[in-house]
């Protein structure tokens, strides 16, 4: 478990998006968006819903949309 109470062990795996983006020279310097990262390397569009990219994050507890867009 980390800080955030999250069971990394149910984490099957994972890509370091950036790292993966300079390897394959989609970035030279500087940065991307994620999205635009997803759209390049995963082809897929990343859903990011404004109204929870917006929400309450200092909230004592997260929604269950919060949760996954997370």
């Amino acid at each position: 478990m980390d800080d955030f109470g999250l069971d990394l062990s149910l984490i099957k795996s994972s890509i370091e998006l950036a790292k993966l983006a300079k390897k394959n020279g989609i970035i030279q310097k500087g940065h991307l968006k994620l999205s635009d990262l997803c759209v390049s390397l995963l082809g897929f569009c990343l859903p990011k819903p404004k109204d929870i990219r917006i929400g309450r994050w200092d909230a004592a507890e997260l929604s269950e949309e919060q949760i996954k867009y997370a």
